[in-house]
Order: structure tokens, then C-alpha cells, then sequence
């Protein structure tokens, strides 16, 4: 063998040695061992039947989700996110939903959060429009009447209706013309075939506990939710008793045993979560004062009227000779009108921290009688020879200016108002404090112009007259009948036109002491809602127009 043959023979030996152990080691690199990963846990995926929905005030609706998750679900978590909507039950599939009370479209949100068991949150969000409830008109009035047993031979009661269609009535039995009893109650504008007794109060006229007597009739006062304020005044101290929205009522309280001045008048209440807000007129007092020197005072405290938890605030010490009329902003504060005259034309309009809204002087013959909103006052005019008896003026940014006058006869105005239009019913002095004629105003706010001008007929007092309005601008008077304990009502459309007139009831009373005590009348989700009482027996009238 030669020796180039022996160096090819070893070359490709040593070709073939660093060949194969690179292939090798190539073969390593591209195929590694391959290793199973470990399962990952994905959050929980939550579906809601829709992401809109549209309800109508006071409608319930139930909405449902479907949820998927690898492991588990721990919870599942509904919550309102803004507007007026009430989760009124909800569980781990569903939440039912009660839509409030709206006068315009609004908007509202829900949220539904679903947790896993490995702490994994995922949310849906739905998307609500709020309508106005669409009412039927009042042409033809069907009412339900229910007689409520009193349980007391002579009784003076006070009742009103919340929003909700909720009635809430304190019947006050007589004892030799002082009031020693009170029976506390509810019932519904969905089933009024019942009075649901709460409890009974028993105050002897010695125990510290004062008892009421006729002429200091009390203040009933209802909030939309359901709260309660019965107060009255017994030698120069105001006591009372409340219930809050659960129905829960207190004790009987001494609500200003802290104060040193005599109460003499009691104003609207305010009420603002578990707290409620009044103001009252009291004697000052002062030294050197041969008359009565009027001071305003704001009384505040909680749903219990725990006295330790009441508290008063003057507001007024001078130029003050009297409250003129009040209205509720909100749900937490108070505007009302002062007078700083006798004939009542200089006036202030201030809210219960006793802020000063607005000044103003009206017109000669004006005395300012009703708020018809915030912004909005009715006044009478006493002018001789005038044949425009009332007059609405609007708040601008330097007083009030008047931007309607109407009507012939301008005796105790009754006002109502959707916001867009107003009602003004007000009466002449007749018989034997029977109200004869009567003025029928509709005036649309928005365009500042008499609807119409009318005098009607309708028997009534002004105690116990109430008038209410529809969303649709439609009007329902309901008025004692006077001497034969009837109740009647009258409706208007909105452009004016009388509707239907009738009777709903009559009461039992007693004739010493004239006809009804109480009559209220609100709208409800359900209609319209009236709750009449005489010194004998009350009762309680619903509609389903």
C-alpha cells in the first residue's frame, strides 16, 4: 500500500469520526425532551341576557346571567352604579330590578360582579333607560272605597299617602274633648281591604306625657319613602312621635325640653335620611315687650326623637312678624317666606339655615300666599277694584317678576303642578263657612300663558280640599261636601276642560263638630289615592283610571 493511499484511508477515517459526533450533538439540540405544561385557571366569563334595557317608573323587570368558570364560583355581587334603581332581590342567576320615580328620561346602571375560587373578578354592566310612567287619563275615575275600623267611638284622625301608594293614618280617640289615645296604622293602595294596626298609644291627662286637645291641632307630616312625624303643641312644649320607613314607630317625646321660649306655631318638616328638620315660632319673650315678640327656630333630630340627639338652632331673632308659606327642596332642606310687615308685601325667601334667597317687595294689594316650586310664587291680590285676584311670579336673578294674573275669586289658594303646568283652585267665602264659588286657574309655566280662567262649582271647604296633577297635566280636585259628609271630585284636562264629577264617599261624624277632619289625596304608582276621616270613622279611596 502506498503512503498516499494510507493518508487518504486515514483522512476519511478521520472525516468520518468528527462527522458522526457532530451529528450527534445536532440531534440533541433540535429534538429536546418535551415537558407538559401546567393548566393555567382563566377567569370566570359572565353573560347578562342584554346590556340595555328600558323600564318605566315604578315598572320591575328581572334580569338573568349565564356564568362559565374552570373551577368554581364564590360570589356574585349586584350593586347600582347611578340613577334611580333598586335592586329589590338578586342571587347568583338573576337580580330583580324596581325602576324609581322619573318625570324625564334618565339614565341608570347596574353591575354584576362574579368571583371565582381562585379570586378571579370579571364585571358585566347594564345600561338603563328610565321612562315616566304612562298614565291613563282621568276622564273616567273607578273608585275602590274601603271603610277602616277605628276601633274608638269618637275619634279625631289625621292620615296621609306617601308616593309609594302607601297610607299611613294616627287615629286619635276623644275623652271629654281632650285627645288621651292614638291608634297608629298603614294600608295600601294595592290592597286597602284592611287597616294594619301598628301599636297603641294611652296618655292620661296626669301622666308627664301631655295630651292634645282640639284646638292645638297637630302636624302629620309624611315623607315619600314612608317616614312620620305626628307632633303637637301642650302648654308652650312640642311633643311628638315618628315613624321611620320601616314602620317602626318611637315612644312619645318631649322634643324641646331644651328650649326656653314657648312654642306657639309648628312649620313643615324636612325630612333627610334618618333625620328630620322643622321650624317653629316662638315667643321671645323680650324685656320691655308688653306683645309678643316672634322669633324663628329650627328643631332637628333622628327618627327615635331621642332628646339627646335633638337640636335647635334660631334663625330669625328681629323683622319678623310671620311665616308665610314653606316647601321642601329636595329631600334635605326647607325654603320658606317671611314677612317683615304686617301686610305681608316685604318678604324674604330663605332656606331653613336661614340663608336669604331673595328679597322682594310685591306690588301694592300682593300678599304672597303659596310656593308653587322653588322658583315659582303665588300671590293674592286685595286691591280694590281689581278683577285679577291671583298673581304668579317667577324668581329671577334680581327678585321675582309676575308673569300671570287671573282669577275672580282668590280665597285660600290650593295649588298643584306637574312642572309644566299649574293648577290654582281657590274659593269665595260662603253660608255658614261654606265655600261657594270657586276660581279654576291652569297656567303653563313654560309659555307663561292662561289656559283657562273659570269659576266652578264644587262644594268644599278649604281645610279639607285637596287638588293633585297628573303627568299628563290633568287635575283632580276632591272637596268635603259640606254639611251632608260627602266627598266629591271634579276633573279637568289639560287644556281646561272639565272631565268628570261625582262622589266617592260619605263619612260618618259628628255634627257638633262639622264634617271631615282630614282629607289627603296624592298620585300613586297605581293611580290616585284620597283618605278621608270624620269624627266617627274614616276611609280609605283608591282609582285605577
Amino acid at each position: 500500500m502506498s503512503k498516499q493511499f494510507l493518508v487518504v484511508v486515514l483522512f476519511t477515517l478521520s472525516l468520518s469520526a468528527c462527522g458522526g459526533g457532530g451529528d450527534e450533538e445536532s440531534q440533541t439540540a433540535t429534538n429536546p425532551t418535551v415537558t407538559q405544561p401546567t393548566p393555567t385557571d382563566t377567569s370566570p366569563v359572565v353573560t347578562m341576557e342584554a346590556t340595555s334595557l328600558e323600564l318605566q317608573a315604578n315598572q320591575q323587570h328581572e334580569v338573568g346571567i349565564s356564568v362559565t368558570d374552570d373551577n368554581g364560583i364564590s360570589s356574585v355581587v349586584w350593586e347600582v352604579l347611578s340613577g334611580k334603581i333598586t335592586i329589590s332581590q338578586s342571587d347568583d342567576d338573576s337580580a330583580t330590578l324596581l325602576a324609581g320615580e322619573v318625570s324625564e328620561n334618565e339614565a341608570a346602571e347596574v353591575r354584576v360582579t362574579v368571583t371565582d375560587t381562585a379570586n378571579q373578578s370579571v364585571s358585566a354592566t347594564l345600561s338603563i333607560t328610565l321612562r315616566p310612567a304612562e298614565q291613563a287619563s282621568w276622564s273616567t275615575l273607578n273608585w275602590e272605597t274601603q271603610s277602616i275600623d277605628v276601633g274608638y267611638t269618637d275619634v279625631l284622625p289625621f292620615a296621609g299617602v306617601t308616593s309609594s301608594g302607601e297610607g299611613v293614618a294616627v287615629l286619635a280617640a276623644r275623652d271629654n274633648g281632650s285627645i288621651t289615645r292614638f291608634k297608629v296604622g298603614t294600608f295600601s293602595d294595592e290592597n286597602i281591604s284592611s287597616f294594619s294596626e301598628v301599636t297603641e298609644y294611652v296618655v292620661a291627662q296626669t301622666d308627664a306625657q301631655p295630651f292634645l286637645t282640639r284646638k292645638q291641632r297637630p302636624v302629620f307630616t309624611l315623607s315619600a319613602s314612608g317616614e312620620a312625624v305626628f307632633a303637637w303643641i301642650r302648654s308652650n312644649e312640642v311633643y311628638g312621635i315618628a315613624r321611620d320607613a320601616q314602620g317602626n314607630w318611637s315612644d312619645i317625646r318631649n322634643l324641646t325640653s331644651a328650649f326656653d321660649y314657648d312654642i306657639y306655631n309648628l312649620h313643615e318638616i324636612a325630612f333627610s335620611q334618618n333625620a328630620i328638620s322643622f321650624i317653629m315660632e316662638y315667643d321671645q319673650g323680650m324685656p320691655g315687650h308688653l306683645d309678643s315678640v316672634p322669633g324663628l327656630v329650627k328643631l332637628s333630630f333622628d327618627l327615635t326623637l331621642n332628646p339627646s340627639q335633638t337640636q335647635h338652632q334660631v334663625i330669625i331673632e328681629e323683622g319678623f312678624s310671620g311665616v308665610l308659606d314653606t316647601f321642601v327642596l329636595g329631600e334635605s332642606s326647607l325654603l320658606y317666606a317671611v314677612s317683615s310687615d304686617d301686610d305681608a308685601q316685604s318678604i324674604s325667601v330663605q332656606e331653613m339655615d336661614g340663608e336669604v334667597k331673595t328679597s322682594l317687595t310685591l306690588p301694592a294689594g300682593h300678599a304672597p300666599k303659596v310656593f308653587i316650586s322653588a322658583d315659582y310664587l303665588l300671590t293674592t291680590n286685595n286691591k280694590v277694584g281689581t278683577d285679577k285676584r291671583m298673581g304668579i311670579f317667577k324668581k329671577e336673578e334680581d327678585g321675582y317678576v309676575e308673569v300671570g294674573e287671573a282669577g275672580e275669586y282668590a280665597l285660600s289658594p290650593q295649588v298643584a303642578t306637574n312642572g309644566k303646568l299649574v293648577a290654582v283652585y281657590a274659593f269665595e267665602q260662603g253660608y255658614r263657612g261654606i265655600f261657594e264659588n270657586k276660581t279654576f286657574w291652569l297656567f303653563d309655566l313654560e309659555t307663561q300663558s292662561t289656559i283657562t280662567d273659570t269659576v266652578v262649582g264644587l262644594n268644599g271647604t278649604y281645610d279639607n280640599t285637596k287638588i293633585v296633577m297628573n303627568e299628563r297635566g290633568e287635575t283632580l280636585i276632591v272637596s268635603d261636601g259640606g254639611v251632608a259628609g260627602e266627598v266629591l271630585y271634579q276633573t279637568f284636562s289639560e287644556s281646561g276642560e272639565a272631565l268628570e264629577s261625582g262622589r266617592i264617599a260619605n263619612v260618618n261624624y259628628s255634627s257638633l263638630f262639622g264634617s271631615l277632619v282630614s282629607l289627603d289625596a296624592k298620585t300613586t304608582p297605581n293611580g290616585v289615592m284620597v283618605v278621608a276621616t270624620g269624627t266617627k270613622e274614616a276611609f280609605v279611596a283608591t282609582v285605577q283610571p
